[in-house]
């Protein structure tokens, strides 16, 4: 098998096993192993798996068989009997560190497959500004020679609690599986502590259909998905309806090559105001682009955007770019790290009389999310998450700056 043989491989192991059956009482458990081993490397895997299924029932105690027995079964699609033995394996307490990371990923993929999927959204954080006011205690006003007002709205402090469920269902493949329909819903709330007024919730529902596809690209075949979909989302501030969103997404994901992949959507959407003018009530539309390359067992993101939002208001109307820049890496057996940024930029039409300037703001955004499987605790791995962002305005009512100190709770599997 190591010269890339394995059929002669296989033929041979067959040869020895029905001598050794003829011999009498002689264990054959490591030449069958051998043998499923050349199965699996000419592409006959379920033919491995029968073989692999027989020795983990005669050997239950060899967790290298068992572990290639369910890898067998997960590759054929055999989720639920696959998670059963990787759940047993990671159980053990003496299971060495490489091989329950090797496991916990194979859980993970498992749960990615599955038709419905919960997830619970949990966070905690201080936040600085969490009405998001002006900065400045003051402002000068150009229209009035320079004189300096005094704002009446100031910045609020406090700890903020996230909770919050996202549901994930996907219906009966067609097509021989390359389409299906995707439905998601989720429901969130920022509770900000001893300041009730300034709590925030969400509640969105989007469904849409995917079809998977295959193109040649230097002539090899790679994979690709079309996703469309349309929802809505209903917000509220404090305990009061705030307002409503409807949109629509078009989306393209491609594997470029063995490292590259890359992607494209275009989103409209328009949003209605519960307690202000019709005439405020925007309609947006973007495009989005993005470049992903793999790095080992982590990767690197680039995007850009481009972006602009309408309304009946002259000087509320704005379009604007956008780019980022996403990595996540694994260091050792255990430390994942996200690393974060983007800047936006976004330019109002019309002039602030006040200011006699029109609008112009620049946000920046740098985080990073560290987080240790080692002390994740039924499948649920706790994350830390550092950062800042700050916004600058021409108009000085609408700079910002805000620290991200934020403790989240992720589900592995």
């Amino acid at each position: 098998m190591d010269e890339g043989q394995p059929q002669q491989a296989f033929e041979l192991l067959r040869h020895v096993i029905q001598a050794a059956r003829a011999e009498g009482d002689i264990d054959t458990t490591n030449i069958r192993f051998l043998a499923a081993q050349a199965l699996l490397k000419m592409g006959r895997t379920a033919h491995a798996a029968v073989i692999l299924g027989q020795l983990a029932v005669e050997r239950p105690e060899l967790d290298r068989v068992r572990l290639d027995y369910a890898s067998t079964l997960f590759t054929l699609g055999h989720d639920e009997h696959a998670g059963n033995i990787f759940r047993e394996l990671r159980s053990k307490e003496n299971l060495p560190a490489p091989v329950r990371r090797n496991v916990e990923g194979f859980l993970e993929r498992i749960r990615a497959r599955q038709r419905f999927q919960v997830n619970f959204d949990l966070g905690f954080w201080r936040d600085n500004n969490v009405n998001h006011a002006p900065e400045q205690d003051t402002v000068q006003v150009p229209i009035f020679g320079g004189l300096e007002f005094e704002l009446d709205e100031q910045a609020v402090e406090a700890w903020v609690a996230r909770t919050g469920l996202n549901l994930r269902w996907r219906h009966t493949p067609l097509m021989g599986g390359r389409a299906f329909f995707e439905t998601r819903g989720s429901v969130a709330r920022n509770t900000a502590i001893n300041e009730e007024e300034h709590n925030r919730t969400w509640l969105s529902v989007s469904s849409g259909p995917r079809w998977r596809y295959a193109m040649t690209l230097a002539g090899k075949r790679r994979p690709g998905m079309v996703r469309a979909d349309i929802g809505g989302e209903r917000r509220w501030r404090g305990g009061d309806e705030y307002a409503i969103s409807g949109w629509a997404r078009l989306g393209l994901e491609q594997t470029l090559n063995r490292y590259w992949s890359a992607g494209a959507s275009a989103r409209v959407w328009e949003t209605w105001y519960d307690k202000l003018d019709g005439d405020l009530d925007p309609f947006g539309q973007s495009v989005e682009l993005n470049l992903t390359r793999r790095l080992g067992i982590g990767y690197l993101q680039a995007g850009a955007r481009l972006a602009q939002e309408l309304t009946d208001r002259r000087n509320l109307q704005w379009q604007g770019w956008g780019t980022s820049l996403d990595y996540a890496t694994v260091l050792g057996q255990n430390w994942n790290l996200k690393a974060q940024g983007y800047i936006d930029e976004r330019y109002y039409e019309g002039t602030y009389a006040l200011f006699r300037e029109s609008r112009r703001d620049r946000t920046w955004l740098a985080s990073l999310t560290v987080s240790n499987r080692a002390i994740a605790l039924a499948g649920y791995m706790p994350e830390v998450t550092l950062g800042w962002t700050q916004t600058d305005s021409t108009i000085p009512l609408y700079d910002r700056k805000n620290r991200i100190m934020m403790l989240g709770l992720r589900r592995l599997f």
